[in-house]
């Protein structure tokens, strides 16, 4: 990316010294001698940062933000997000899945040194359209760069003007990076990167068929069929647009009252927000599970338990769900539903401490201390339960007495 980046700005200077008449030979050593300024410091930290690491010192923020923040974290999402293609190659796990099956993959949820985190998507975006589309949408997907990029090579070959060259040439780099970038993070879910992909496409297509003598005359019934096919998509992205805007705005103001411990306006701020088109928040939340946590906060555990089995319609490896389902089951006193619930949570979460906590208690109170002291001295992760210590102790105590 920073090779590209480089040789775009070095084109482009050499584009505008030969359009300015002023000062053209001194802002070209301008521009040049910035970009190489620029290229040197990166060399300079890049070494640094090599040189720190290969000392493995854990006090350093570099090494730390290396290993957790970039390599880690998509090691692990690139390599569990390739098991969705594997188990359905064709058409993949559906448009928008991918956060939803994810924990599934041992994906969302995980335990990371700043905090559990629930990933949205696997910031490689020809990952994140081979797990969610299969082979069919990845090819598809793949095809439209491969595409351009072969149009743009042709226009390369053929042209004849110096400007127009140089012009194909910063169209093809501006692809290229492009592809980079969405090899290591997530473009294609915004806006700004992908209507400056459009434009360039739509650029080296529409110069690539004028080059061909391909371009027609478009009658005006083609320009009334497609202004109307315009109109119709972009009503359409409106109606979802404002939709889905209202449902994220009044789940914020959901969560801002359940931190409050307002629980009746959770409850309403949630029932405006649902629809058929927002049934989970950006995290993959169910929203119905935020009611969940209001009814039973409230104490009317029959209507959590209804909501909680709603939101695992709507998520059914959310674990934080399960957990909370599988609580409303323990204060009814039913023990075996509730281990039932803790384990599907487990699979999901197997070292989430809030959820071994629980598990290992409604063990306890069955009176399998033995399976009870299983779950706390399992590996654990996550948020801290101030709980564990004192369950640990109270278990190893029952177990020594029996």
């Amino acid at each position: 990316g920073l090779i590209v980046t480089l040789a775009t700005a070095e084109l482009t200077t050499r584009w505008l010294a030969n359009s300015l008449s002023l000062m053209r030979f001194r802002l070209h050593r301008i521009l040049r001698g910035l970009s190489i300024f620029i290229l040197s410091l990166i060399l300079v930290l890049a070494a640094v940062a090599t040189f720190d690491l290969s000392r493995g010192t854990d006090n350093s923020l570099i090494m730390q933000r290396v290993d957790d923040h970039s390599m880690r974290q998509r090691s692990d999402l690139w390599h569990n997000s390739l098991s969705m293609p594997l188990d359905k190659p064709l058409l993949g796990v559906g448009i928008g899945n991918w956060k939803i099956v994810g924990p599934q993959y041992g994906i969302a949820g995980r335990s990371y040194p700043y905090g559990n985190a629930h990933f949205q998507r696997p910031h490689n975006d020809f990952i994140w359209v081979l797990s969610e589309t299969g082979a069919v949408g990845f090819l598809f997907y793949v095809g439209v760069f491969a595409i351009g990029a072969f149009y743009c090579c042709r226009l390369l070959v053929r042209e004849r003007n110096k400007g127009r060259r140089l012009l194909w040439l910063l169209m093809l780099l501006g692809l290229t990076e492009y592809v980079i970038v969405a090899a290591f993070s997530y473009p294609r879910e915004r806006i700004f990167h992908t209507v400056i992909l459009m434009l360039i496409l739509a650029f080296i297509t529409a110069g690539y068929h004028r080059s061909q003598g391909l371009l027609r005359r478009v009658t005006r019934f083609g320009i009334s069929a497609s202004a109307l096919a315009i109109a119709l998509a972009l009503l359409f992205s409106m109606v979802v647009g404002v939709t889905r805007l209202s449902g994220e705005i009044h789940t914020k103001r959901a969560v801002a009252s359940a931190f409050a411990e307002n629980w009746e306006l959770t409850i309403r701020e949630i029932d405006i927000a649902r629809s058929l088109l927002m049934s989970v928040d950006p995290t993959a939340t169910p929203l119905a599970c935020y009611r969940g946590i209001a009814n039973s906060k409230m104490g009317r555990f029959s209507a959590a338990i209804a909501d909680y089995k709603e939101a695992l319609k709507a998520n059914p490896y959310h674990f934080q769900t399960l957990n909370n389902l599988a609580t409303c089951f323990e204060q009814r006193g039913d023990h075996e539903k509730a281990i039932q619930l803790y384990e599907r949570a487990l699979q999901v979460a197997p070292s989430e401490e809030e959820v071994l906590v629980n598990t290992a208690a409604v063990y306890f109170n069955m009176g399998k201390y033995q399976l009870a002291y299983d779950c706390l001295t399992r590996p654990r992760e996550g948020r801290r339960d101030d709980r564990h210590d004192e369950f640990l102790r109270i278990v190893s105590e029952s177990l020594a007495n029996r």
